[in-house]
């Protein structure tokens, strides 16, 4: 049986030059503590380890998926998202830091506000990682989350098992008539999404572990207009969200002011737009504060 020493050169071997030198101690931390249950303080201090075979050829299929760019959190079928844990498969987007600071922002508001009870739509849930986070954040909250894909939804109910929250989960197409039947009545406090934004010019400079991997239906918007997911779930948030109730959006970054502008068109007020930590326009609010009828 070889020594995790002879593992651990054995992955640096194999992906020298196809990530940098600190990409790949992060998959050796990762790959290690996911398969062998080893941290690399262990590996450190007890070089002449020994790994079984069947755990070795585990992470030499993994390896061999890092070389084809497969994102790692496919691999190993896990992410980390606000402190917890998340299924992941190509069903589903890998969630990222800036969606974090997007739940941090409904969180504090809701908290600040002192909504009490207050009720949650997710649209476009994909793997449920920003209902679920609501959730285990604000324990009080009825959270429900939307995705037209069924695989995506199977995800999400397995996510909120895994996470021990309580979370409603709708198939629904956004673009379509049915969600209007499915919610028919104004109540919601919140309404939160990360639709997909990314343009086609923007496609050619995307990463290959993104681009062949990740689920084109959640990164690329229908047709010609990068804002139509907007521009539908916000013109539903106004005959939804109740008086001096909130809508939230992760953004295109080229694309705060357009945004802003259809909120504006649908009647919310008091919209703003921030920065992610990167510094780049990534996150958008508005607030209902007058009522229109259903339609």
């Amino acid at each position: 049986m070889p020594p995790i020493a002879h593992i651990v050169s054995g992955i640096k071997d194999e992906l020298t030059g196809y990530y940098p030198s600190n990409e790949i101690d992060s998959f050796i931390r990762i790959l290690l503590e996911h398969f062998l249950q080893i941290s690399t303080i262990t590996a450190y201090l007890e070089p002449d380890k020994e790994i079984n075979i069947q755990d070795e050829a585990r992470i030499k299929t993994a390896v061999a998926g890092l070389k084809k760019y497969c994102p790692v959190q496919y691999i190993t079928s896990e992410a980390f998202f606000y402190g917890l844990v998340f299924k992941v498969t190509p069903d589903v987007l890998i969630p990222r830091p800036e969606t974090e600071e997007l739940v941090h922002w409904v969180i504090h508001d809701i908290i600040s506000n002192k909504t009490e009870n207050p009720k949650i739509l997710d649209i476009g849930c994909g793997s449920g990682c920003i209902a679920i986070s609501l959730a285990a954040n604000i324990p009080d909250a009825e959270v429900w989350a939307v995705d037209i894909s069924k695989p995506a939804l199977e995800i999400t109910e397995e996510n909120v098992k895994i996470n021990r929250v309580c979370v409603h989960t709708v198939q629904a197409d956004i673009l379509s008539e049915n969600i209007d039947v499915l919610f028919p009545e104004t109540g919601f406090d919140v309404i939160v999404s990360n639709p997909p934004y990314v343009t086609l010019p923007e496609k050619q400079d995307m990463s290959a572990n993104v681009l062949n991997y990740e689920p084109h239906r959640a990164l690329f918007p229908l047709g010609d207009d990068p804002l139509v997911f907007y521009d539908r779930i916000a013109a539903f948030g106004a005959h939804r969200i109740k008086e001096n109730g909130t809508i939230y959006f992760e953004i295109n970054e080229h694309f705060p002011e357009e945004t802003g502008n259809i909120l504006t068109k649908h009647h919310y007020s008091d919209v703003n737009a921030r920065k992610d930590i990167r510094n780049r326009w990534r996150m958008i609010r508005g607030s209902r504060m007058d009522i229109h009828p259903a339609s």
